[in-house]
């Protein structure tokens, strides 16, 4: 079977084209598999941070009369999370505010209330 030259030419581009639609299709996964990489990530910092507000409030629901040491609770902050803060606000009702570092110049925030 003779084949024409012109005929080859387009099996050619058919190959380039579905090589370009493939390469495409690849990088768009790439980008969501990054996506969900840093959603996961930022999850686990939230995560933690509820955890440390959460054993704040217990602390001081084990001893009402004393308030929580706001400077031992940002050590324990600065090392669960990055440029983690705490501030403790007493009261009728204590008010926990932890603080971290999101990416880029962003800070994440969460505050937690409970009676102690």
């Amino acid at each position: 079977m003779h084949m024409n030259p012109r005929q080859a030419g387009i099996t050619l581009i058919e190959v380039l084209v579905a090589l370009v639609l493939l390469s495409t299709g690849l990088l768009a996964l790439g980008s969501l598999q990054l996506d969900s990489l840093r959603s996961v990530r930022a999850a686990g910092v939230r995560s933690r941070a509820l955890g440390l507000s959460r054993e704040i409030l217990e602390q001081a629901r084990a001893d009402p009369s004393a308030v929580p040491d706001a400077r031992a609770w940002n050590v324990r902050a600065a090392r669960r999370l990055p440029s983690g803060r705490v501030r403790i606000a007493p009261g009728t009702h204590l008010r926990v505010t932890v603080s971290w570092r999101e990416r880029g110049d962003r800070r994440g925030r969460l505050v937690l209330e409970g009676v102690p």
